[in-house]
């Protein structure tokens, strides 16, 4: 691998791997010397007792003697009496169960709590409340003692034949999906309790707490509701949780909930394309480019809201066209015309177009604006070559209009020009016919095997001029018509490699081919870290800043080739037909 590849991959196996994971900090709970990081946790709550109730075990407990609220300063100024906020030291109350040597977080509660129901215990469990500050910092409570409800109960739950799928619901009935919940055991005090939820919208339950003798059974129902959402088309999800005090893994049943609608409303659904609108990087001061947004309503209802356009601080340079008012039926499109028209050079310009609709999923759509304005065209990128071209000038009349006469003098030029100069006739391009006395343009391309002895492209057009310099003198060229004039009308043309929308295009290297690919990455790559004070390098490569190359080929030349990896070359031929 040369050095400039190696360095090219180093450099982004470097960006990968910079990441930096700070570790956390352990919290004490002891005093020590104030410091910028709070591990302080705050008073333990006192007197926590746990007692079976009506509905599962009650705690109580006192509060923390630290749940209260003081005024803390905001700022240092107290020449005026200081800025202060309400603050307290007491964040939430955590209440753990403890079953075994498994601990559970069962709620985190708000400051000022004294009271929790714990409605699916287990036998034998015991609670911690734990005091937390903001920073996260517990103190944990004494732990109570272990509370006895009998025997342990066995949940059971029979699920229907294709769990939680309720396929396509019409407008103005209910799905309904139903379960039945058994207590398989048979000892006296094994009561079993179960709580039931729901999440999703339109989804609903018909029972919320369930509790069963040994032997009971009870069946509940599990509803979508298309009312509930308001009747609008698509899909829902949504999940049904049983929870026990079971405290096996049967104690526990997930099942996901899904539901479609298809018979109710359309929302209207916004599309916008392009997502970005990035124009040229060398437009030029007081012109302007113009790009094309369109605005589509793919929903089933009417597309309304506004658009805003948000100008940089430079200067009013993007324009739309157009009422700024969206209102588009279902399934129409609009076009809206960008403009971008810088006013200063080398000022790079961002500004987007905010478009706010009642499209419930996207109800903002922001287009970003990008471009930058230059004084003069750069000639980075640019290609430059020299094309030999020639003029003859026949004494003789032909009809241009006639093609079968015109092909057949093309022929004839072309065969004695080829055999005079001793090339190819392949060599012989763009030949053109002027009115009048015949004037022949044509280029002769460069040899593509200089080893076969051909003459170079220049020194054929100097051997033309040669040949034809005397009148008197009678060739292949000549038995045509008379030759009453020969020029050489070789010159240095440029061409800017662009793409479909007028940019250039900057990575094109190789000439090859009409895209951006990896043959330009690796020819790139060749020369990657390289500046113009080493042998080898090329100031092709130096592509960025566009406006005045800084004579390094580094990162930010490899960035502005990644813009342009991929892009196809619009004028690629002609380019290619001029270099060779």
């Amino acid at each position: 691998m040369s050095r400039g590849k190696q360095a090219l991959f180093t450099v982004a196996a470097v960006l990968a791997a910079i990441a930096i994971v700070a570790g956390p900090v352990t919290a004490r709970t002891g005093s020590g010397p104030v410091a910028a990081t709070d591990d302080l946790a705050p008073a333990a709550v006192t007197n926590l007792d746990a007692v079976p109730g009506a509905t599962g075990i009650e705690l109580t407990w006192e509060l923390s003697v630290s749940d209260f609220v003081r005024q803390s300063p905001v700022g240092t100024d107290f020449t005026s009496g200081g800025t202060f906020v309400k603050t307290n030291d007491v964040a939430a109350y955590n209440v753990y169960r403890i079953v075994g040597e498994a601990r559970e977080l069962l709620e985190s509660l708000d400051p000022g709590a004294t009271t929790y129901t714990d409605e699916l215990p287990v036998s034998g469990t015991t609670y911690i409340v734990a005091a937390a500050d903001a920073a996260g910092n517990e103190a944990d409570s004494d732990e109570t003692l272990p509370v006895s409800l009998g025997s342990e109960p066995t949940m059971a739950v029979t699920l229907p034949a294709d769990p939680g799928l309720f396929g396509d619901v019409l407008v103005g009935t209910i799905g309904e999906q139903s379960f039945l919940v058994e207590n398989t055991e048979t000892i006296a005090d094994a009561s079993l309790t179960a709580i039931v939820s729901v999440t999703g919208a339109g989804f609903s339950t018909s029972a919320t707490r369930i509790t069963l003798d040994p032997e009971g059974s009870t069946t509940f129902e599990v509803f979508f509701t298309p009312v509930d959402v308001g009747d609008i088309n698509g899909s829902y999800s949504g999940s049904l949780t049983i929870r026990s005090n079971d405290p096996k893994a049967s104690g526990r049943v997930e099942v996901p909930l899904s539901a479609v609608i298809s018979t109710g409303i359309d929302v209207p659904d916004i599309d916008v394309s392009p997502a970005t609108i990035q124009f040229s990087r060398w437009r030029l001061v007081n012109t302007t480019g113009t790009r094309t947004l369109t605005l589509s309503n793919l929903g089933g209802q009417p597309l309304t809201g506004n658009i805003v356009l948000t100008q940089p601080s430079a200067g009013d340079v993007f324009a739309i066209s157009g009422s700024t008012t969206i209102n588009r039926a279902a399934g129409t499109t609009r076009e809206i015309v960008v403009n971008f028209t810088p006013t200063a050079a080398n000022v790079f310009y961002t500004g987007s177009i905010r478009l706010t609709t009642n499209d419930p999923d996207e109800p903002v759509k922001i287009v970003p604006l990008t471009g930058k304005g230059v004084s003069e065209l750069p000639t980075v990128g640019k290609v430059k070559t020299r094309v030999h071209r020639a003029r003859v000038t026949f004494n003789t009349v032909i009809d241009l209009e006639d093609d079968v006469v015109v092909e057949d003098f093309i022929a004839r030029f072309k065969a004695a020009l080829a055999k005079e100069l001793g090339i190819s006739p392949s060599r012989i391009k763009n030949i053109v016919l002027r009115e009048g006395s015949v004037i022949v343009d044509f280029d002769i391309a460069k040899t593509s095997d200089p080893a076969a002895g051909e003459p170079t492209a220049e020194e054929a057009v100097a051997d033309l001029n040669t040949i034809l310099s005397d009148p008197a003198v009678v060739n292949d060229i000549t038995d045509i018509a008379p030759v009453t004039a020969v020029s050489d009308q070789s010159a240095d043309v440029e061409f800017t490699p662009e793409d479909v929308d007028g940019n250039p295009v900057l990575g094109w290297f190789t000439r090859e081919g009409t895209r951006v690919g990896l043959d330009d990455f690796f020819l790139f790559a060749e020369y990657f870290g390289l500046d113009d004070t080493e042998d080898g390098f090329d100031a092709t490569f130096d592509i960025e800043p566009v406006d005045e190359p800084d004579g390094q080929i580094g990162l930010d030349d490899f960035f502005l080739f990644a813009e342009d990896f991929g892009k196809t070359i619009v004028n690629a031929e002609e380019i290619q037909d001029a270099l060779n």
